[in-house]
């Protein structure tokens, strides 16, 4: 295939020009500007270079949308069967399936009325030593040496035995 003359955009410059056209449009357009075109030539060019802008996809929804699903079951009754929720959803304009009902519920009931971002990970119990605990510590007793760290353990045993009065 020639090169273009001097000038004339390329076939990638041309498919940037027209982002927001669908790919068999722009690949007839092409043709008739002369430029020769294939869908996946236009479907690459438009992943590399950032492809359609979301506010183009966002139009041609239909309608505004406020919030997502999600946002939605939250606020529907915690009451209301998944299907009516998912029934309501639809008439608003809003997909969704019986499992996303299910698992935002779920995870609006694990943080609870706080809606905490800490979850199950940050609550730990004192007194109760973890794995990670139990690797630092053969860590640190490595790095003083065996002998050394055995007296420090017997020494800590002394005064604890000494505090308790045995």
């Amino acid at each position: 295939m020639p090169r273009p003359k001097a000038g004339d955009p390329s076939k990638s410059d041309f498919v940037r020009q027209n982002l927001n056209v669908p790919a068999a449009e722009l690949v007839e357009k092409a043709k008739a500007a002369g430029i020769k075109l294939t869908p996946s030539l236009v479907y690459k060019v438009r992943s590399r270079s950032g492809g359609r802008k979301t506010a183009a996809r966002r139009g041609r929804r239909g309608g505004k949308r406020s919030g997502n699903a999600s946002d939605f079951v939250r606020s529907m009754p915690r009451d209301m069967p998944a299907k009516q929720v998912i029934a309501a959803a639809a008439r608003k304009g809003i997909k969704m399936s019986a499992n996303l009902v299910y698992m935002v519920r779920s995870k609006a009931r694990t943080q609870g009325p706080g809606g905490g971002a800490r979850g199950r990970r940050g609550r730990r119990r004192r007194g109760q030593g973890g794995a990670a605990d139990t690797v630092a510590f053969k860590r640190m007793a490595l790095g003083m040496g065996l002998a050394r760290a055995r007296q420090e353990l017997d020494e800590l045993e002394r005064g604890l035995a000494q505090l308790i009065g045995s």
